[in-house]
């Protein structure tokens, strides 16, 4: 048994989502009798779930831990939903790190050993664990009470990551714990916050000091809270573990402390955490598959371990990956990235498409009710010959990995913009409206 996932209560073995007919093992770990309180609780318990996000090696099972009050054991890796026990009242859920590498265990086979191995196997091995880590975190985020998103000094990648969670964990409680691995002294600390953080032109912050537990006079921990919404909270965690450290062997404490207070205080729910997960299968593959996968259960195995098991091999090639890395589900429509901004007397909309399009349909409409106008943009991907290109791995990611309809739809406030009119389109003039290196760029006129 791994000696690293004996440091959870229970993990659920998530490798890929296409072995459910194999099972995926919810494994438990304890004496017979912790064993079955577990099974007890992790089916019908009114508790909080608290789930940790983030980048891959960013410290997130080690903020864990700390929360948890256990021995710290470095260098542990997590496989699909590993969960903790807290105070008896929560269950924290540790994830998969984001964007983890594919290691050779994960395939079962060294690809460098058998040359036709790659790519083709390999891509389509890659796809399942992205759809895998997209199945963990959309569950994370949907059950979750508190989501802990864990981030080191707030890369461009993470605020992307942050951007995208919040986008999706609305109303409730999201703690964005900033891991300075390589800070070990106060002033690095203090720089970070009021250098870093304050003058941030993604965030606006209010500063407060963490109330202190230890009575330590000389306590500088302080959380910042969002401007624009009070239930994102962000806490600093310290290298306070190295000899050389100025001053900051209990730096963290404070910080960690008052995380189990908020975890303690926050609102409890009865949830049924397998079924949850049975449903979550459901509902991804709804998206994939386009049908109900009805015969999904879960069976004992062995005395300390169950399996969730669907009675048929899945096929997942109706999920496409574009170019920058964006999972999509075929269906009518699929959404691809794109952004909008003012520039002087424009209203810019940048799309990101891999490939030329047809049937362009650009539709706005004013909402007097609310002060806003409405977006709505739809077209199709044009087909490509084999004759226009000599790029077979562009046709084949072109004609058949991409949906062939996308649509765009998306209000902007009046007032946030300063528009009072928007100009009709002409699809027709090259500057309203043009492909350049794979963006569409549709142009409005303001006034």
């Amino acid at each position: 048994m791994n000696q690293n996932e004996e440091k959870y209560d229970i993990v659920v073995d998530i490798n890929s989502m296409k072995n459910l007919k194999e099972g995926w093992e919810i494994k438990y770990y304890g004496s017979e009798n912790k064993i079955n309180i577990l099974k007890d609780k992790i089916r019908s318990s009114n508790k909080n779930f608290i789930s940790v996000l983030g980048h891959s090696n960013i410290g997130k099972t080690y903020i864990l831990q700390r929360i948890c009050g256990e021995q710290l054991q470095p260098g542990i890796t997590t496989k699909g939903i590993s969960i903790k026990l807290f105070r008896n009242n929560a269950f924290l859920l540790d994830t998969v790190g984001e964007n983890a590498p594919l290691l050779v265990e994960d395939i079962g086979k060294d690809p460098r050993d058998e040359p036709d191995f790659y790519p083709k196997q390999l891509d389509e091995i890659n796809l399942c664990r992205i759809i895998s880590n997209y199945f963990v975190q959309t569950f994370a985020i949907k059950y979750s009470d508190i989501l802990l998103c864990i981030v080191g000094m707030l890369t461009s990648s993470e605020q992307q990551f942050l951007d995208k969670i919040k986008k999706f964990f609305r109303g409730k409680k999201l703690f964005v714990v900033h891991n300075l691995i390589n800070c070990n002294e106060r002033r690095e600390v203090e720089y970070y916050i009021n250098d870093v953080l304050k003058k941030s032109i993604i965030y606006s912050f209010k500063v407060v000091n963490i109330p202190n537990f230890e009575g330590d006079e000389n306590n500088f921990n302080k959380y910042l809270i969002e401007s624009d919404n009070n239930n994102i909270l962000h806490f600093i965690m310290a290298n306070d573990k190295d000899k050389n450290s100025q001053k900051l062997s209990s730096f963290n404490e404070p910080t960690i402390q008052f995380i189990r207070n908020l975890i303690d205080s926050s609102f409890k729910k009865n949830i049924n955490l397998l079924i949850s997960l049975v449903e979550h299968i459901k509902f991804i593959y709804i998206k994939i598959l386009k049908k109900d996968l009805n015969e999904i259960k879960i069976v004992p195995y062995k005395n300390n371990i169950e399996k969730i098991t669907y009675t048929e091999e899945i096929n997942i090639k109706k999920v496409a990956e574009d170019e920058f890395g964006n999972i999509n589900f075929i269906g009518k429509y699929y959404e691809p990235p794109f952004r909008y901004y003012k520039n002087e007397n424009k209203f810019v909309i940048e799309i990101q498409l891999c490939c030329e399009i047809d049937d362009l349909d650009v539709k706005t409409k004013y909402l007097k009710e609310n002060e806003e106008f409405l977006f709505i943009i739809t077209g199709q991907k044009k087909i490509v010959n084999d004759e226009e290109t000599n790029d077979i791995e562009m046709v084949e990611l072109i004609n058949n990995r991409l949906p062939k309809n996308f649509k765009v739809e998306f209000k902007i406030r009046i007032k946030d913009f300063e528009i009072d009119a928007l100009k009709p389109i002409d699809k027709n003039d090259d500057k309203s409206i043009f492909m350049e290196y794979g963006i569409l760029y549709i142009n409005f006129n303001v006034e």
